[in-house]
């Protein structure tokens, strides 16, 4: 037994030095600070100042859009999903545990019959969309170095973290055409846009990149 014990002693220590230790963010100014991941993967998101980081064109990395009923949050249908342990869940459905928002989205999206586009923009990719934020307060959306027009519209800051697009048919406390914004660094953000479309709410995601 005695022999054994030494044997053992490596073994704990082998586990405790390869077990991936989480992360957290440290940076008292970001909007997650002291969220930790387990996976050792968490980086710190900034709230948007607009004078500093939003202003100019960005690259679209990443685009989805799906569709919600126009009554129903994310949220709350992902809680209905989320009642089944990770093995219930992939033996009743046949498919992969949904690990972000954007996959219960789309897996949510399927389980509706609603539909969602998805796009990643490849590295050598040259046509690709831009969107400007502008100092006179509009955001233009360009493809191929090219303006569309049909797509700018105006924007007014709610908050912190969330713009409203709107056109002239805009009502002041609308949200129905919100936009939340994440800065996850100093050259990329995030956003969410929700557009109600009858019984039908359209949820645009979008990863995008200032230098490129």
């Amino acid at each position: 037994m005695l022999k054994k014990l030494p044997i053992l002693i490596l073994v704990l220590l082998c586990l405790a030095a390869c077990k991936k230790d989480p992360t957290v963010c440290n940076d008292e100014n970001a909007v997650n600070f002291g969220m930790e991941d387990s996976n050792g993967g968490a980086s710190c998101e900034f709230a948007i100042n607009i004078d500093e980081n939003l202003y100019d064109k960005w690259k679209v990395n990443y685009h989805v859009v799906y569709n919600l009923p126009s009554n129903q949050k994310l949220n709350s249908l992902i809680a209905e999903y989320a009642t089944f342990t990770f093995v219930e869940f992939e033996e009743f459905y046949n498919t992969d545990y949904p690990i972000n928002e954007i996959e219960w989205a789309k897996f949510i999206t399927g389980q509706l019959g609603l539909s969602f586009y998805e796009y990643t923009t490849p590295n050598t990719e040259t046509n690709f969309t831009e969107i400007e934020f502008s100092i006179d307060k509009k955001v233009k959306y360009y493809e191929n170095g090219s303006i569309d027009d049909d797509l700018t519209n105006k924007w007014i800051q709610f908050d912190y973290d969330h713009l409203a697009y709107y056109t002239g048919n805009y009502i002041p406390g609308d949200e129905t055409d919100l936009v939340e914004i994440r800065l996850l660094d100093e050259t990329n953000f995030n956003y969410n846009r929700v557009i109600r479309q009858g019984n039908t709410k359209v949820i645009e995601f979008r990863s995008m990149t200032n230098n490129y």
